[in-house]
């Protein structure tokens, strides 16, 4: 079986994408916390080279791996947005860059999982947005540049996956600040923060990467899920 590394694997996003995947590869889990998998720092250019020595071919590469706060910007210190952007966005850049040449021997793939908020801005979550949307542009400048070479790169940007760990705790915090239940929140809220499962977005990324007859017809496209 072809080998799929997945940064983030460890998440609640990670652990479904790994579980789908993992029924058309051999899949790498690659995350800080991992307990299972590869355990390494996606934003150490050192521990990315031990990729290259552990496995020397290497078919789909997925950058999942992210981190999100939620502060009002008077709120956000310049701590807290370097280390959102050192993961989402310097984490994407170097994994690309010291896989790109695996992925060229094989003509491989690169999916960038970045999120709605890219394109669709949330109040107090500057920082992330931004950071979504700048990865939304590699995707766009690397499918180009690497379309020469063989290289397929995709994204997939997703709506609020409301099964996963840090949106569960969203939506508890705001509903019990505005006095609903989580199922009359997302009535409510669902025209501003609309919301997809975490496992039908996994699911159709499985879907996608199994036919490389798909995936070559995605080159340079950010495909939107449960979003406007």
């Amino acid at each position: 079986m072809d080998i799929a590394l997945v940064t983030g694997g460890s998440g609640s996003f990670g652990t479904l994408l790994v579980d789908k995947l993992s029924r058309h590869f051999e899949v790498v889990n690659i995350d800080v916390s991992a307990s299972a998998g590869l355990k390494l720092d996606v934003t150490n250019e050192a521990d990315i080279d031990t990729i290259l020595q552990k496995y020397p071919r290497v078919k789909v590469l997925v950058n999942a791996a992210a981190v999100i706060k939620y502060n009002p910007i008077e709120r956000i210190s310049a701590a807290e947005w370097d280390a959102i952007f050192s993961v989402n966005v310097k984490g994407t850049f170097l994994m690309i860059k010291h896989l790109l040449p695996r992925l060229k021997e094989s003509r491989g793939v690169i999916v960038n999982v970045s999120s709605i908020t890219g394109r669709m801005p949330m109040v107090n979550a500057l920082t992330y947005c931004t950071s979504k949307a700048a990865m939304d542009m590699i995707t766009r400048v690397c499918s180009r540049e690497f379309r020469p070479h063989g290289i397929t790169v995709f994204g997939i940007s997703p709506a609020m996956m409301i099964d996963t760990e840090n949106t569960q705790k969203k939506l508890g915090s705001l509903s019990r600040l505005k006095r609903l239940s989580v199922e009359d929140l997302l009535e409510q809220e669902k025209e501003t923060y609309p919301y997809v499962r975490g496992e039908s977005v996994a699911g159709l990324l499985a879907y996608i990467l199994s036919d490389e007859k798909i995936y070559r017809d995605l080159n340079g496209q950010i495909v939107n899920m449960g979003g406007y």
